[in-house]
């Protein structure tokens, strides 16, 4: 079994962008990593938002020889987007149920793609304490601004123990 590393949440950020396309989900160009709450919206029919969220200290661990760990967790919020104008105007069915192109279909891939997945080096050492853990998907929504795309939301919490250097002064 592989052990966990330190590592830092950009790599393992990237990683995460890195599954997405792999699964496939949605292609690079249809992923966007932000800080903001409603980033604006990409042509496409399908666009996942990857968005950063705040930092938890979990137990730096200092002794009097140093410092030996510094556990963080971090939280990401996933956007699932999809844009469809199919439906009638008081509708969702198509929108939502779509076998190919629907928003619940694509709520699954997204959760498929990432539920238990383990960020690795090339080593195959672990970059994170546990396996990733989608959490519950919001209600699917009509963007107030953009009505013909639809939006919902999940929160994974990443646990990593950050590279810092072990040796201060």
């Amino acid at each position: 079994m592989a052990a966990q590393i330190r590592s830092n949440i950009s790599a393992i950020l990237l990683l995460i962008r890195d599954r997405i396309v792999s699964w496939p989900v949605v292609p690079l160009e249809r992923i966007l990593v932000t800080a903001e709450d409603d980033p604006p919206f990409f042509n496409g029919e399908q666009v996942v938002v990857i968005q950063v969220l705040g930092e938890q200290a979990v137990s730096p661990n200092n002794v009097a020889a140093g410092r030996i760990n510094n556990e963080r967790k971090r939280t990401l919020r996933i956007h699932a987007r999809t844009r469809q104008v199919v439906d009638p105007a008081d509708q969702d069915a198509v929108h939502l149920t779509d076998v190919q192109v629907g928003h619940l279909e694509f709520e699954d891939t997204i959760t498929d793609a990432l539920e238990t997945f383990q960020p690795t080096d090339n080593n195959g050492n672990q970059l994170v304490a546990w396996p990733l853990w989608l959490g519950s998907w919001s209600d699917p929504k009509r963007h107030k601004d953009q009505p013909e795309w639809m939006v919902s939301r999940a929160e994974c919490v990443v646990a990593y123990n950050r590279a810092l250097n072990l040796n201060y002064l």
